[in-house]
């Protein structure tokens, strides 16, 4: 069950407005006209999700879309978030095109477009870092401490994946292989730990720390 839902980011409606106030031969215009055309595709690739995400959709788990928290010490973002019985499942979504190739040894993502490659930020580590910033979230907030599971997702169907090691695609894979995964998650994870009762009071605490709702209202 979808609790809360997947709405633009506020960042893209900021830089619309913004192009739309700015006189055209803006010094700033073509680098804000980059960041749009990002951001819209980033947001396009997290929508593409939403088809994988109906083949696991219940009345038993809860969803929420586009969570931003704090630690104490810094905020962290949570593209995806879903809440079940036996565990957490955190995902970060990622519309990269191109060839990604994931080295386990220096923790690197490489990217390859046009033959020319590019070192990049590597997801599995910003989701292994918001997994851990969660589980600080909740036991600051004293609630219910389950395994949290967390999975990079790459949105774009063409988007080539490649790694140093096979247990890489066990953390980052296509949208497609999501449910496959999920059910997975729930052979390992059988001990059921929450009632539906007691997810809705995480899911509700967490709405009302998200920082990106009130943002948006």
């Amino acid at each position: 069950m979808i609790r809360k839902v997947r709405t633009v980011p506020i960042i893209i409606l900021i830089l619309e407005a913004l192009l739309q106030r700015i006189p055209q031969d803006h010094p700033k215009r073509p680098q804000i006209q980059v960041e749009l055309v990002k951001r819209k595709k980033g947001y396009r690739g997290e929508l593409s999700l939403n088809y994988y995400l109906e083949l696991i959709d219940t009345p038993e788990f809860l969803i929420l879309h586009d969570i931003r928290l704090t630690d104490g010490k810094s905020f962290f973002q949570i593209d995806t978030l879903i809440i079940t019985p036996y565990f957490y499942l955190i995902l970060e979504i990622k519309n990269i095109t191109g060839t990604l190739y994931f080295e386990d040894d220096s923790n690197q993502m490489i990217r390859t477009l046009n033959n020319e490659e590019e070192g990049m930020h590597n997801p599995i580590l910003q989701s292994l870092r918001h997994s851990r910033q969660f589980k600080n979230w909740l036991t600051q907030r004293k609630l219910p401490l389950l395994p949290i599971e967390h999975l990079v997702i790459i949105s774009d169907p063409k988007t080539i994946i490649k790694a140093s090691r096979p247990s890489i695609f066990t953390k980052v894979m296509h949208s497609a292989n999501l449910p496959f995964t999920f059910e997975k998650f729930q052979n390992r994870h059988t001990k059921e730990s929450l009632t539906m009762k007691e997810m809705k009071r995480i899911a509700g605490t967490i709405e009302k720390h998200d920082t990106l709702k009130s943002l948006t209202h």
